[in-house]
């Protein structure tokens, strides 16, 4: 009666397996990648198979550019939808610290790949500004330790709810990617913190820049991956 019944099973299960449908996709995914060789690459170094686009190729192909994607994963062979490119500024970071306060940022997606320190962020902005803002990196390395301290400092001409009035101020979301290569020696592991500045809301309504330091997850092997 039991092999009757396992037959039975496995015919049914022959049956499913048959008339399934490779119905696997991922949407919204989140990326930074180069451009080399006239392909979009992720930080690994595998050029992106790209079927689909709601991006003109002229947009983003310029050699050696950095970019943030959005992009869809259409089937198991990963062959990839691009939805959104916003390129990424690249800025070499600087030796040492910085003591004074910045303007505040709210850092979002980030990560150690590629040779860079990548990080989406939002700023305010003055509505009509023309300030020249600048993002600095500032990087101190232990090889001894073995640790990495980055600090940014945003120079936003004090453009920032602290000091003007929030209707008169604007988010705006920017991408950088800071090369590390030439600041770390090959092979090594680190352990790496992240220093910023942020809006602190009060209880009693005022409101003060304050400095913030988170730690980054994992160790670092370069080139490697690693995020707040």
């Amino acid at each position: 009666m039991m092999k009757k019944i396992a037959a039975v099973l496995f015919t049914v299960l022959a049956v499913c397996s048959c008339e399934m449908k490779d119905v696997f996709t991922l949407s919204n995914q989140r990326a930074f990648v180069s451009v080399k060789d006239g392909h979009l690459t992720d930080d690994y170094g595998f050029p992106l198979n790209i079927v689909e686009s709601n991006v003109k190729e002229e947009d983003w192909n310029t050699e050696g550019s950095r970019w943030f994607i959005t992009y869809d994963v259409l089937n198991r062979q990963f062959d990839l939808r691009l939805n959104t490119v916003e390129a990424c500024t690249v800025v070499l970071p600087e030796s040492g610290t910085v003591e004074t306060t910045g303007d505040p940022v709210i850092p979002g997606e980030n990560a150690i790949s590629g040779g860079y320190f990548n990080i989406r962020l939002e700023h305010y902005a003055k509505k009509g500004s023309t300030y020249p803002r600048q993002m600095h990196l500032y990087c101190e390395v232990d090889d001894t330790r073995g640790t990495i301290s980055f600090r940014l400092y945003n120079d936003g001409g004090g453009e920032n709810p602290a000091a003007v009035s929030e209707k008169d101020l604007e988010k705006v979301c920017v991408s950088y990617s800071f090369p590390l290569k030439d600041l770390v020696t090959p092979g090594k592991r680190y352990s790496a913190t992240f220093t910023w500045d942020r809006l602190y809301y009060s209880a009693e309504g005022s409101i003060e820049i304050v400095e913030t330091t988170t730690a980054l997850s994992g160790t670092i092997l370069f080139p490697a991956q690693a995020s707040l």
